[in-house]
Order: C-alpha cells, then sequence, then structure tokens
C-alpha cells in the first residue's frame, strides 16, 4: 500500500499594536547668523534670528502619551565666548530659544538641562512624528541696549542633547521598545555690528534783516552719536544753490541770497571734503572716538555775506546734509 505524504507549511503573522519606529541622531549643524546690524538699531531693539537645524533630525513616530518616569528628550546648553565676542573683547549677550515664541520657558540656560517634552516643544514641532525626518530649529535674540564697537560678533553654542522614548507597543500601554541615545551637536552664532551715528542738527535761522550786511551771525551746534571707538569726520554739503563757490538760499521767485557755514567760531569753511571735514577728535564737545552713548558737540558760525547786493523781499531757504564717513 502506497501513500502520499503531505507536508503542509504553516506561515504566522504577529500584528502587533505598536507605530513604526522613530530614530534620532545627530549631525552637523546650521549656522544662526543675525546678519549685520548697525550699532544704533542694535543699541534700541533686540535682533533675532533662527536656525531650521540645531544638528539634531528623527523621524518616524513615537508613541503617545509620554511616561514620565522613562523617556525625555532634554538639550543642554554652553558657551564658548559667554556670549558674542567681538574684536575688542566686547560680549553681546544673546539667548537661544527651542520656541518661535522666545518665551522663557523655553530659554536655553547655560549649564542647566531644558525639558523640551515639559515644555511642549517636541510635541509642537512635530519632531517624532515625522515619516521623512525633521530637524530640530533653534531661535536666538541678541539683547537690545547693547553698547559694543563695530566688528565681527562670534560665538560656539554646543548642545548636549539626551533622549528616551517609546517607539513600540506590546499591547495594553506596554512599552516594547525605546529609542534611546544621546549626542552633542555645535552652533556656530555670528552677528557683525556695523558703525552708525544718531544726528542731531536744529535748523539754522538768521531772523529777518532789510539788507544782507544787516544780518547778525548766528552760532549753532550739530551733535552726534556714534559707534563706540569709532574714528570719524562729519561734513557739511554745499546745499541745493551753490554758486560761485557759495551756498546759497533761494526765494520762491527763485533770486539767491548767499550765506556761509564756519567751523566753531573760525572763519575757516566747514565743508565735505577733506580739510574742511570735521574729526570726531575735534569735537568742541566730548572729543575723541566715538563713546556709543552721550553726544559729541561739533558748533558753527553761520553768517549772511555782507558783500552782496540787496535782494527782493522774501523767504530765503536751503537744504545742507550732514554727513558722517567713519
Amino acid at each position: 500500500m502506497s501513500g502520499l505524504a503531505r507536508v503542509v507549511g504553516l506561515f504566522l503573522v504577529c500584528a502587533g499594536t505598536g507605530q513604526a519606529a522613530a530614530a534620532c541622531s545627530t549631525g552637523n549643524a546650521q549656522s544662526a547668523d543675525f546678519g549685520a546690524v548697525g550699532s544704533v538699531a542694535l543699541g534700541a531693539a533686540a535682533q533675532t534670528t533662527s536656525t531650521r537645524d540645531a544638528g539634531i533630525e528623527c523621524s518616524g513616530q513615537a508613541l503617545q502619551p509620554w511616561e514620565a518616569q522613562d523617556t525625555y528628550f532634554r538639550v543642554t546648553f554652553s558657551s564658548a565666548n559667554a556670549g558674542l565676542l567681538g574684536p575688542t573683547g566686547d560680549l553681546l549677550n544673546y539667548q537661544l530659544y527651542a520656541s518661535a515664541d522666545r518665551n522663557n520657558g523655553a530659554a536655553l540656560i547655560p549649564a542647566v538641562p531644558l525639558d523640551l517634552v515639559g515644555q511642549g516643544v517636541i510635541d509642537a514641532l512635530g519632531l517624532l512624528q515625522s515619516a521623512s525626518g525633521k530637524a530640530m530649529p533653534l531661535y536666538l535674540a541678541a539683547a537690545g541696549g547693547s553698547n559694543v564697537a563695530a566688528g565681527n560678533y562670534e560665538d560656539t553654542a554646543t548642545l548636549a542633547w539626551e533622549w528616551r522614548y517609546c517607539t513600540a507597543s506590546s499591547g495594553g500601554g506596554v512599552c516594547s521598545s525605546y529609542d534611546t541615545g544621546s549626542g552633542v551637536t555645535t552652533v556656530p552664532v555670528k552677528l557683525v555690528v556695523q558703525n552708525d551715528c544718531s544726528i542731531a542738527a536744529p535748523d539754522l535761522d538768521f531772523g529777518t534783516a532789510a539788507l544782507p550786511s544787516a544780518f547778525a551771525v548766528v552760532n549753532g551746534s550739530i551733535s552726534v552719536t556714534c559707534t563706540k571707538g569709532s574714528a570719524y569726520s562729519v561734513g557739511l554739503g554745499d546745499g541745493q544753490n551753490l554758486a560761485a563757490a557759495r551756498r546759497n538760499m533761494r526765494s520762491a521767485q527763485g533770486e539767491l541770497l548767499a550765506y556761509g557755514l564756519f567751523q566753531g567760531v573760525s572763519g575757516i569753511r566747514w565743508g565735505s571734503v577733506d580739510t574742511e571735514r570735521r574729526s570726531s577728535a575735534g569735537a568742541d564737545v566730548n572729543p575723541g572716538p566715538g563713546a556709543g552713548v552721550g553726544r559729541q558737540v561739533f558748533n558753527y558760525n553761520a553768517k549772511v555775506y555782507a558783500d552782496q547786493a540787496p535782494v527782493p523781499v522774501g523767504r530765503y531757504v536751503d537744504t545742507v546734509l550732514v554727513d558722517i564717513a567713519f
């Protein structure tokens, strides 16, 4: 008697309740660059920037909710220079944040681990819910009210990352697999402070007179506040109606009334080229390089030239450009 033996294979499939595993890794970070900022703007308000990639990227999906005793996602910040260091040794304070609204709870304090889970940052970013992978951004603010010299300001922000979170469940809310890891990334931080000044130049009014020779000499001053440590010069343009090497005021009818602007109490023309300019070292008040705060004052005297012919009655005006050169 013969028979046929048949072997039947049984293919078993076990379906778990977990989601696709998530994984994080550290690598190269993108620099955070504030760009170029004038010293006046920096003194007036905080400057902000961000980096799209702080050097850590995660892909896949972590299971929720977070288990307080067993899972975490932390970052600890340290600064190479304790701020942005400039060429003359000035330090410019800046702050790192883990959230776009730059709230204090999401601020990275040197040597203090920041719990990105407790602050809601991980969930808000969807960092552990991305199938294609998502990088962790950072947000920065450079302190307003700063008084620093011009130049390149740099720092290296070092970020120590630690994470442990559930990636798979065996059912019943019991985690069967974790992604655990750590790594260190560095973010170059840069800001360029540019020389800048604020200028106060009140209007000059000769008043009223019947003849050019009857106008009195008028004394005035121009005050400036320029970047800390800057050496500069102040020039006065030739106005809108230069004629015969003299500045002129013009009436609505086109008549000209010549006048001059002179350095301090002297008869030296204050102009815009060469020795006609006034250096910061020659300021009448607070001479020397710019201080970034306070004001340096440059006095002048102005007169209507008496050697010109009488002009028709009218209102005569001109506009003179004040310029600063570094």
